[in-house]
């Protein structure tokens, strides 16, 4: 969750706790690749500018984070656990 934060202040963004429950959700069900988690963001993440988000300077963030794995990031998230 560490680098996951990192990517945020990167991004100068604070997401919500349902947006960040929404982004772990993804990430640990759903994303594969860097470009599936950039898309997760974007999507889920208000104020998240597109084209920062796109930016070459974010792919090392992003390929540690997916490198990470799911199992670093926490322990399956439930959507219905912030509801």
């Amino acid at each position: 969750m560490k680098t996951l934060a990192e990517l945020f202040a990167q991004l100068g963004t604070v997401p919500t706790r349902s947006e960040y429950t929404h982004n772990l959700c993804d990430i640990h069900y759903h994303m594969r690749t860097p470009g599936g988690l950039r898309h997760c963001i974007y999507g889920w993440t208000a104020g998240v500018e597109h084209g920062l988000l796109y930016a070459p300077e974010l792919d090392g963030t992003l390929n540690r984070i997916m490198a990470a794995g799911p199992t670093s990031l926490a322990a399956r998230p439930s959507r219905a656990s912030i509801l």
